[in-house]
């Protein structure tokens, strides 16, 4: 029988022939993985073999019973695990834990903030089927390779960089050149467009309807992990920014309000609410694994309403267009995608004077 598909979780390597899958570098944790379990009688046996190989290496401080994706409810899952664990007794359950991820929130039993942690490392794990699935809608509708030559074409404009041949920016894009072609012949730019003879274009002043179009784009369909510090330690997005820079995960730009600030020195808002990090993803493929090491009481939330101390939003055209730091720290996102960022905070006005700064004639509102 084919070994099932496990994540990929950094510090852990993969036991064969064990009654659990994974076991830490250090071999002080041991982890079993569930997928879709569907049955009480399924988790009874999961428990019970987690708890016979901590029962049989006593030198291991824990054991975790991950369930990804279950089918049973949380309070059928905290039920059964107090009536099981009440069973086997405290010489071995009070080295165990249960995690639960893949649900509307992540959460572990008995809280466990190390253990909890893991989830940020699953859930980048199960990034790539999201980022499949994200190829897949893309392939059903190939407008999504037409925002992201509008996105570039709209940085040149605002940052005076003048007419780009067609065969770049299919290179900046990552498409082919019929793509390019096809996404400059909509009408929402294309009355906005010059086209030279040496087969290079440029805008000749704000598309209005294109960035419309683009924000609309932005509600919808821009993917972004955003986490909340779990610990209650009210650690600050600036605290955070400071770590980040001493991590330097390959890939990062700063985007949001910091990046902001960057772009236009005169930005009219006090306070930094969250800090956002553009990370360059060419290939669709998402490591976030830093994140844990950034702070590993930062939770992935799903619900959009609540309020985020960190945002990732990856970027998947081949060319990141990031502009370097002149401190020589973190570079920083584009014009749009930054002010994108801004627009996700709700801060209109803010994203409009970010734009007239670098063109007083891309005003919006």
């Amino acid at each position: 029988m084919a070994r099932r598909m496990l994540p990929t979780i950094p510090g852990f390597f993969e036991l064969e022939r064990a009654k659990v899958d994974l076991v830490s570098n250090d071999r002080r944790l041991a982890l079993k993985v569930e997928n879709e379990l569907s049955s009480g009688r399924a988790f009874y046996f999961a428990l019970l073999q987690t708890a016979l190989y901590l029962n049989k290496h006593p030198t291991l401080e824990r054991a975790c019973l991950i369930l990804i994706r279950p089918q049973l409810s949380e309070a059928r899952l905290r039920k059964e695990w107090k009536e099981l664990t009440e069973v086997l007794g405290p010489q071995v359950t009070d080295r165990m834990r249960l995690l639960v991820v893949g649900t509307e929130r992540s959460w572990c039993l008995p809280s466990d903030p190390q253990i909890q942690a893991l989830s940020i490392s699953l859930d980048s794990s199960k990034a790539e089927e999201r980022h499949s699935g994200l190829r897949s809608f893309r392939s059903r509708r190939p407008g999504m390779k037409d925002y992201e030559v509008w996105k570039v074409m709209l940085n040149r404009w605002l940052l005076k960089q003048g007419p780009i041949a067609i065969g770049e920016l299919a290179a900046n894009v990552g498409c082919s050149y019929p793509t390019v072609r096809q996404a400059l012949a909509r009408p929402a730019l294309r009355k906005r467009l010059n086209y030279r003879s040496n087969r290079s274009a440029e805008l000749t002043a704000f598309p209005h309807d294109a960035w419309d179009e683009i924000c609309v784009l932005g509600q919808s369909a821009r993917l972004a992990y955003r986490f909340q510090d779990a610990s209650g330690d009210l650690t600050s997005p600036l605290q955070l920014m400071q770590r980040l820079e001493k991590l330097r995960p390959g890939g990062a730009a700063v985007g949001g309000v910091l990046a902001a600030r960057y772009w236009d020195p005169d930005l009219d808002l006090h306070g930094t609410p969250r800090l956002d990090v553009v990370l360059h993803a060419p290939a669709a493929r998402v490591d976030l694994g830093f994140v844990m090491r950034l702070d590993p009481a930062l939770e992935l939330i799903e619900d959009t309403s609540q309020s985020a101390l960190l945002v990732v939003q990856p970027l998947f055209r081949a060319k990141s267009l990031f502009a370097d730091n002149p401190s020589g720290q973190l570079p920083f996102a584009d014009p749009v995608e930054t002010a994108l960022g801004l627009l996700d905070l709700e801060l209109v006005a803010q994203a409009n004077h970010l734009l007239t700064a670098l063109r007083p004639e891309a005003r919006l509102i």
